[in-house]
């Protein structure tokens, strides 16, 4: 196997990455968000033997080749930590949830299925909560996406309810001491009653 390496720029630090078809081209597409640039990128795929010498959204070619670069910046000082991919609007494409560490805020970007998304729109997780990891469930049932995010600063974590149409309520904020520094979340239904559940872990 040959190793392909792709830069993400000069002192951009990623942090996170995750892989979906976001341009609906049946090819893996990758996006990494960038802790040192406040950027999210992607880049497509090709599916040839010749690779892009960029990173971001990388949109697949089927083949281990991708294409350009495209980046989109998420605000000065945002410090991405994390993403992940969902499809928030019930519109069958693949939209994009990230943590803010340094605004102490999620961003959500909604896919317009074409690798490219719309406005970027930040959701507050609290002063100084530095939120650190995003994941996705449905936990009122209602069949709509929404969010979790772990709040290292603040020993919380912070939900987020979707309407289904890729805009979301602040819902609920929950703070236990025994959730010292919390940062990774799961989800899955741990009590098999068909609810998602969420787990978290502590440093």
């Amino acid at each position: 196997m040959v190793q392909r390496i792709f830069s993400t720029g000069y002192q951009f630090t990623p942090y996170c990455v995750d892989v979906g078809d976001f341009n609906g081209d049946n090819r893996i597409d990758i996006v990494v968000v960038n802790y040192g640039s406040d950027t999210v990128g992607v880049l497509l795929g090709y599916g040839d033997d010749y690779s892009s010498n960029s990173l971001f959204i990388l949109f697949g070619n089927s083949d281990g080749t991708f294409g350009n670069l495209t980046v989109w910046p998420t605000g000065l000082k945002s410090r991405l930590h994390s993403a992940v991919i969902g499809d928030l609007k019930n519109d069958q494409k693949l939209d994009l949830t990230v943590t803010n560490y340094g605004l102490d805020s999620i961003g959500v970007l909604i896919g317009n299925g074409d690798g490219s998304f719309g406005n970027f729109t930040t959701y507050s997780t609290g002063f100084e909560s530095q939120s650190y990891l995003v994941a996705l469930g449905d936990f009122n049932n209602d069949q709509f996406l929404d969010i979790v995010a772990t709040n290292e600063n603040a020993d919380s974590i912070y939900i987020f309810l979707g309407y289904g149409n890729g805009r979301f309520q602040n819902a609920a904020t929950y703070l236990n001491q025994l959730l010292s520094y919390p940062s990774w979340v799961a989800i899955g239904d741990f009590s098999d009653d068909s609810i998602s559940d969420i787990i978290v872990s502590s440093s």
